[in-house]
């Protein structure tokens, strides 16, 4: 929690949760005391080579699925984050992603993961529906480019 009050001294409070075998933490900080723009720098852990970014808590009609990726184009970092990111929020609400990378070299190895909230209201317009999840994921609308999800 040092790191948090380092990196984001204006966070109020902050508990620790156990939901069964996960942990995590909440941390709490209004939006006009975020000066360090917590929602898109997240909580950063140099060691780790890790960044955490928070999300906004899971109704209770929400439909979360884990979604196994692979074959992702090799692009560099910026591009895939990018990517990904543009190619799966046509399909939900985005939670969470991320790419799998070789330990000790860092190398991305095509493969990741990602987080989605399927729920929609029955009575949301026809072109703000979400597209239907398939196992074959265009690249960022791509006729040419894709990836897999299982």
């Amino acid at each position: 929690m040092k790191l948090v009050k380092q990196q984001h001294p204006h966070a109020h409070a902050c508990i620790h949760l156990n939901d069964g075998p996960k942990r995590y933490s909440e941390v709490y900080i209004t939006s006009i005391n975020d000066t360090n723009d917590i929602h898109h720098k997240g909580i950063i852990f140099d060691d780790l080579k890790l960044t955490i970014l928070p999300c906004t808590a899971v109704a209770d009609q929400s439909h979360v699925i884990t979604l196994k990726l692979s074959r992702i184009p090799l692009y560099t970092d910026d591009l895939v984050y990018g990517g990904l990111q543009k190619s799966l929020s046509v399909f939900g609400r985005l939670l969470d992603f991320g790419v799998y990378k070789e330990k000790d070299k860092d190398f991305f190895m095509d493969n990741g993961y990602a987080v989605l909230d399927t729920f929609q209201a029955d009575d949301i317009a026809a072109e703000l529906k979400y597209a239907i999840l398939s196992h074959q994921l265009s690249w960022c609308e791509s006729t040419e480019e894709f990836f897999l999800a299982t």
